[in-house]
């Protein structure tokens, strides 16, 4: 089984992000997520899901909040019971909604939560610094 630190640095890596990373922060995140009671990580052979269970900004009430998912490209076709193991866990945990996220070149993500009856809610943009400070 692919170690969910190296799947966090796989996606990180696809994602093209213009900032580096470390396996050091990686893994703390992971182990946070592990160890958190607000907090899940859902780990397939190559696949990876961290959420989060939070306040929404949208009202007075909680939400799940997807963190990072990742599946290697190789193994694409576990995400779906993944998903449906975080809706499981979010829901058991008395939220009022569940949301996840896709990055713009990841367009087939989309795709998948219309198929799992998700709904689009807004598209979120982001402007970088020249590094993090």
């Amino acid at each position: 089984m692919t170690h969910p630190v190296k799947l966090l640095m796989e996606f990180h890596a696809a994602a093209g992000l213009p900032f580096k990373t470390s396996t050091a922060w990686a893994n703390a995140l992971y182990q946070d997520h592990l160890s958190n009671p607000d907090k899940i990580a859902i780990v397939r052979d190559r696949g990876v899901l961290l959420g989060a269970i939070g306040q929404s900004p949208l009202g007075p009430f909680k939400v799940a909040h997807e963190v990072a998912w990742w599946v290697s490209p190789d193994a694409r076709g576990v995400g779906l019971g993944m998903l449906r193991e975080y809706e499981a866990w979010a829901w058991s945990q008395g939220v009022f909604g569940i949301e996840v996220k896709s990055l713009a070149m990841f367009p087939q993500a989309d795709k998948i939560y219309e198929r799992a009856g998700f709904t689009a809610l807004e598209m979120s943009w982001v402007k970088w610094q020249s590094s993090p400070q």
